[in-house]
This record gives structure tokens, C-alpha cells and sequence, in this order.
């Protein structure tokens, strides 16, 4: 899967997925090893709501005009 960084603010802390249309997930929640395990997270799952999914989509759309690709660097082996 393709993943993108945003260059253009300091921290962009917002998490919207829409997922096929039809669900849209939201929170405070990084999907990293230490937040499953030590942090007081939230996630929402909404499922099937017109107004939200297509706010969301819309708020992508907008982040993801400035994106860039994120290129994988080779590892430096010492």
C-alpha cells in the first residue's frame, strides 16, 4: 500500500479513514506496538454514515492535494 507524508505542517495529527465507502474510523489512535499496549487511546468505527463518509473523503481529498510519496530509504548497515 502506497503511504504518503504531509511536508507541508509540523504535525499533522488528524486520522480519517473511510474505508470502501461506507465506514469511517477516527481517534486519537496510532496504530503502533507502544499505543496498543501503554497509551490511553480512542478509535471510533462508524459504519454507513452518508454525511460522515463523504465529510471524510472530502478532508482526505484537501490533505491529500500537498502529499508526497514516501520513498523507503535503504537501511545503513554498519
Amino acid at each position: 500500500m502506497p503511504t504518503y507524508i504531509d511536508p507541508v505542517h509540523k504535525i499533522a495529527h488528524n486520522k480519517v479513514m473511510v474505508i470502501d465507502g461506507q465506514t469511517v474510523i477516527t481517534g486519537s489512535f496510532n496504530f503502533t506496538k507502544s499505543v496498543e499496549e501503554g497509551n490511553a487511546e480512542n478509535l471510533l468505527v462508524i459504519n454507513n454514515p452518508p454525511e460522515l463518509v463523504q465529510n471524510g473523503e472530502q478532508s482526505n481529498k484537501c490533505r491529500f492535494a500537498h502529499q508526497e510519496r514516501w520513498k523507503v530509504r535503504p537501511a545503513k548497515l554498519n
